[in-house]
């Protein structure tokens, strides 16, 4: 017998109706006011009790923080309700439960007591509760998703429309750019240095970002990383940036070394010489967002020494 409790008369089943419930629990979306759901129970007896007059009490009953209030109206049977299973059962009785304005976080339950007309019985048995409980909880609607319109990379300032903001802030800031509010969800990011941002918001506990690059990239230098041979001719370039200008020098290399430059790209042809020798090739880019900071690669000179493939 399912969720029996007492040998003459049990609890069959006890469940509330799929609409109530989202991941096997009773979720309501407002801790005021009363909900009312559906609920449907089944009591069966014991064969011995078949010709026996019987007369049932039962509640839906919630457990609130150890207090317990009925929550649905009293339940009355008679023997006369055990129609089905030849007698034995009372099949799936259909009724209602309501959880409590502000008293609905906690589990509910099904209790019932009997009261048997025969010689040996003379009185209502204590009260039995199912082993089934159903715990409750807040339904918390998703947290709308937040998006963030604006460029990936400023020269002076640029304008971020964020849609469905939390607490907004610009993370790595100090002296690279400042943070304006400028209302209707825009705010503004203004240089005032050259660096990476973090335009971050945090609602409840999601936190969205989008990085910003304050001014001009830095270039990165190509090129081929030593030790290497005297009297070779070694190439060095930078991935090109729209418009830009770029200032080469060389540092370290024999006096009787060339060097010549194209746009992002630097041919330089070392001199003779002997021993070991550190060279210097350090990259300038003038872009439309201004200068970038100097980006140096250092190359170690040896005899004997090889190019190598840099990958």
């Amino acid at each position: 017998m399912a969720n029996g409790q007492n040998a003459n008369v049990f609890i069959e089943a006890f469940e509330v109706e799929n609409p109530a419930l989202r991941n096997g629990k009773i979720y309501y979306f407002n801790s005021q006011n009363d909900t009312t759901y559906n609920f449907r129970f089944s009591l069966g007896r014991n064969i011995a009790l078949q010709s026996q007059s019987l007369n049932v009490e039962a509640y839906a009953v919630f457990d609130f923080y150890g207090t317990e209030y009925n929550a649905s109206e009293l339940i009355s049977l008679s023997s006369s309700n055990f129609s089905q299973e030849n007698g034995l059962s009372t099949g799936f009785q259909f009724k209602t439960f309501t959880l409590q304005s502000n008293k609905k976080n906690g589990s509910l339950r099904f209790k019932y007591r009997f009261y048997i007309n025969a010689p040996g019985y003379n009185d209502w048995s204590p009260w039995y509760y199912s082993d089934k409980i159903y715990q409750t909880e807040q339904y918390q609607p998703p947290v709308p998703v937040t998006t963030f319109v604006g460029p990936d990379q400023i020269c002076d300032e640029g304008t971020y429309t964020i849609t469905n903001p939390g607490v907004i802030t610009l993370e790595n800031a100090t002296n690279i750019a400042t943070l304006t509010n400028l209302g209707n969800n825009q705010y503004k990011v203004t240089r005032i240095g050259i660096g990476n941002v973090i335009l971050k918001s945090v609602q409840n506990s999601l936190t969205v970002t989008k990085s910003i690059r304050v001014g001009p990239e830095d270039p990165r230098i190509f090129g081929p990383a030593g030790p290497l041979a005297y009297t070779g001719l070694y190439t060095f370039s930078v991935s090109p940036i729209a418009g830009a200008t770029y200032n080469w020098t060389v540092v370290g290399a024999p006096p009787n070394s060339l060097h010549n430059t194209s746009g992002p790209t630097l041919n330089l042809r070392i001199g003779s010489g002997s021993g070991n020798r550190t060279v210097r090739v350090s990259v300038q880019a003038s872009t439309e967002c201004g200068l970038t900071g100097w980006v140096e690669k250092v190359i170690e000179l040896q005899s004997g020494g090889v190019l190598p493939v840099e990958p």
